[in-house]
């Protein structure tokens, strides 16, 4: 069976896998990158509705692609970021085949073989530009009816949340007095630093962190 044979092969269409397409085009050294789904996936469908990027707009940029904006101290969206890595993309003209997922690397004759779900790929390089956080860790709660659990890269907004019926439980007048009180019986655990407080009358969900790896 004849195998696909590329000098170095990139594994991510994102930021990072971009980049080093860049690089390698600018030295003229072949190279496709594979991409499992679309370029920048997860900034797609990986990132909550109302997200803004950690970085003032000042400080975003690609090698050779500045971020156009009118705000330098402004924070940007994630479907703003989404155009830009897309744009990056076709702006450097990146070999980037879209669709085809790395399910396995192994040692090969001349560097390495990638098993795809569109065949085997050998390559003398191989750069893995996936980002460090691939399987999601999610606690083991018990689920008995009062513990919601979502994972970071699955919540996009407080309608997923369920409604927790507060005031139909006697310590429903402590909660509706105390907004400290009101996530006693309404969590919501994912995989990120963050708390969000949404407590209309007895009403809350906390995301809390729970860890990737």
């Amino acid at each position: 069976m004849t195998i696909e044979h590329i000098e170095t092969l990139i594994i991510g269409g994102g930021q990072a896998g971009l980049t080093m397409s860049h690089r390698l085009s600018q030295r003229g050294r072949p190279h496709l990158v594979v991409e499992r789904h679309r370029i920048a996936e997860r900034w797609r469908t990986e990132r909550w509705d109302g997200l803004r990027f950690q970085f003032p707009n000042w400080s975003v940029q690609l090698p050779d692609f500045p971020f156009r904006h009118d705000d330098p101290d402004g924070f940007t969206t994630s479907a703003a970021i989404v155009d830009f890595i897309t744009a990056y993309a076709a702006h450097i003209a990146a070999p980037v085949r879209c669709g085809v997922e790395v399910t396995a690397l192994r040692d090969g004759d001349a560097g390495f073989v990638a098993e795809t779900s569109q065949g085997s790929i050998a390559a003398n390089h191989v750069v893995i530009a996936t980002g460090p956080y691939q399987r999601a860790v999610v606690p083991d709660l018990p689920i008995d009816g009062t513990t919601f659990q979502i994972h970071a890269s699955r919540y996009r907004g407080p309608a997923q949340l369920p409604k927790a019926p507060f005031w139909s439980w006697a310590p429903a007048r402590r909660a509706r007095r105390s907004p400290r009180n009101c996530c006693a019986r309404a969590a919501a655990s994912i995989s990120v630093s963050a708390s969000i407080a949404a407590c209309p009358g007895a009403i809350a969900a906390t995301i809390s962190s729970a860890g990737s790896s």
